[in-house]
């Protein structure tokens, strides 16, 4: 499994699954030893490290690359909520609102695969996954666009995927990172970039605007804060927060007797 590249958690689980097996057989004396007691696991491999779109990057991706791309409401939606790569491919119109006063998109399932095979719809990771995610009105136009396009080619379905392909399944994971490598190649962004960093941009960039994470945490729907600074990448070339601070402080305490003595 490592020469395969298999992740150490996966390998640590396979393990801990025929430890048990084997320890079992053991009890029912079915076997003398247990071969995996002996087994030397891997070192720990560090996880992939993940990076956010800055502001520059994300303004080229919405103002060139996505316009000009296929499936541009898919794109959007993705960067604008947030949603895991699952979530976003298994997204179906039952679901979306773009006809309200305040359209909205509900999380409240995930396309499920097996062998990079879509095998059907199962709840979203957590308890805490099921939001509502409120649509700036770009993305309703962009969804709403989607719609119509989908009702002249004959593929709308009121119950049907959001983002399909032409026989109503949805994308595969890795037709999907392969699309969106090829969206950032044109941004001139390189090819490096995977599905699941669309929500860390979504996150970085979010939280720079809002910095209140409990709302940044909602969003996601992330247990807890804890994990949103996990996704929280730096999304500026430099920090202003410090000039900003001391702008508020000097407004404050300012007086025009302390002006004219600066002065």
């Amino acid at each position: 499994m490592v020469e395969k590249g298999y992740a150490t958690s996966t390998i640590d689980r396979n393990w801990n699954y025929l430890n048990q097996a084997c320890q079992h057989a053991l009890r029912e004396r079915r076997i003398k030893t247990n071969p995996a007691a002996n087994v030397l696991l891997p070192a720990v491999r560090p996880s992939k490290p993940r990076k956010s779109f800055t502001i520059e990057q994300a303004q080229r991706l919405l103002v060139e690359a996505i316009p000009a791309d296929s499936r541009p409401a898919m794109w959007l939606t993705g960067l604008m909520c947030g949603l895991r790569p699952g979530e976003l491919a298994g997204l179906r119109w039952c679901f979306v609102d773009l006809d309200s006063q305040s359209p909205s998109i509900d999380v409240a399932e995930r396309a499920l695969e097996v062998g990079d095979r879509y095998v059907g719809q199962t709840a979203p990771k957590t308890p805490r996954s099921r939001r509502r995610i409120g649509l700036h009105p770009l993305l309703v136009a962009a969804l709403s666009r989607h719609r119509e396009e989908q009702r002249l080619l004959g593929l709308f379905d009121p119950e049907g995927f959001v983002f399909c392909t032409r026989s109503g399944t949805p994308m595969t994971m890795s037709n999907l990172r392969r699309a969106f490598r090829q969206l950032c190649e044109r941004a001139g962004l390189g090819s490096d970039w995977t599905t699941y960093e669309l929500r860390h941009s979504f996150v970085s960039l979010v939280s720079d605007q809002l910095d209140d994470l409990v709302k940044v945490a909602d969003l996601a729907g992330h247990v807890d804060t804890r994990t949103t600074e996990g996704y929280r990448h730096s999304v500026r070339p430099s920090l202003p927060h410090a000039i900003e601070a001391w702008d508020r402080l000097l407004d404050r305490g300012s007086t025009p007797a302390t002006q004219a003595d600066v002065g």
